[in-house]
C-alpha cells in the first residue's frame, strides 16, 4: 500500500507545478445545466367514469392485491 501512495503523491507533486492561476475552479464535471419544465396542470379523468371499468373496488377506491 505504501508504493500505491507514494505513486499518488509523486502524481500531486507533478500535478502542483502545472500554472492554475487564470483557471476557474470546476463546479462539477460536466457543465450540463438541469432542463426543467412549467408545470402544466390537466382536468383529469372523474373517478365515477374510472370506477365502473376497473376489475375491483371498495368504498369507492380502487383495490389492489396487497403485496409484502
Amino acid at each position: 500500500m505504501s508504493k500505491d501512495m507514494e505513486i499518488v503523491l509523486s502524481y500531486m507533486d507533478k500535478l502542483n507545478e502545472l500554472d492554475t492561476y487564470d483557471v476557474k475552479p470546476a463546479e462539477h464535471i460536466v457543465q450540463d445545466k438541469n432542463v426543467l419544465y412549467d408545470d402544466n396542470t390537466e382536468i383529469s379523468l372523474c373517478k365515477d367514469k374510472l370506477l365502473p371499468n376497473v376489475p375491483s373496488k371498495e368504498k369507492g377506491y380502487f383495490k389492489v392485491p396487497i403485496i409484502f
